[in-house]
């Protein structure tokens, strides 16, 4: 068991024997407050019987507002740097004596554990942005790979409209072909049919 533990385990203890009514620990784990922008230790001071309200006092005495509470827990996000000492947590409750606990703090762990916590905030964002980054090269592989997909079937059209104009031509030029030799019989028709009638003609002219 380390030594934050430790005391934190034997505050506890003392504190539920002097009120059995109010319980107060450490956390774990530091917490992230938007409005400072830092990671804060956490004292969480519970009243049992359902106090309204507590006062927080820090070791060099000085009253601290609580950060956030809810349902007679009440939350102290410690202002950094931590000071090392006994934090006071008293409960004010209607037509009951204050009940006031205890918790050590050491500046030391504090900023261990503050430390602790802005490196996994770190290593998180830094994840974050990897899978960002990753996300965005997948989006652009595949914007890619569909770009190279409509390239290659637009080759495939214009392929297919060079075959079937190369196709026009040649059907082209076999027409003009086709008409040259219509043309040519048309002219040897012509000719014969020429001939004939100058030789009926000379017949005639014989008679």
């Amino acid at each position: 068991m380390s030594y934050g533990r430790c005391v934190e385990f034997l505050v506890f203890l003392a504190c539920v024997r002097a009120t059995s009514t109010l319980t107060i620990r450490q956390e774990p784990r530091a917490v992230y407050n938007n409005q400072t922008g830092q990671f804060h230790v956490q004292l969480t001071c519970i009243s049992h019987h359902g106090a309204p309200r507590v006062i927080w006092t820090n070791p060099r005495g000085q009253r601290l507002n609580t950060s956030s509470s809810d349902g007679g827990e009440f939350r102290l996000l410690l202002p950094n740097p931590v000071t090392s000492g006994l934090y006071d947590c008293c409960a004010f409750a209607p037509n009951t004596k204050p009940r006031c606990a205890s918790v050590s703090v050491n500046n030391v762990d504090a900023r261990f554990m503050l430390m602790e916590a802005e490196h996994s905030d770190r290593m998180n964002r830094m994840d974050a942005k990897f899978n960002k980054t990753n996300g965005e090269q997948s989006v652009l592989f595949h914007n890619l790979n569909g770009s190279y997909d409509e390239s290659k079937a637009l080759k495939q059209q214009m392929t297919t409209l060079q075959n079937e104009s190369k196709a026009l031509k040649q059907q082209m030029k076999t027409l003009q072909n086709e008409s040259k030799a219509l043309k040519q019989q048309m002219t040897t028709l012509q000719n014969e049919i020429k001939g004939l009638k100058q030789v009926e003609q000379q017949r005639e002219t014989f008679q």
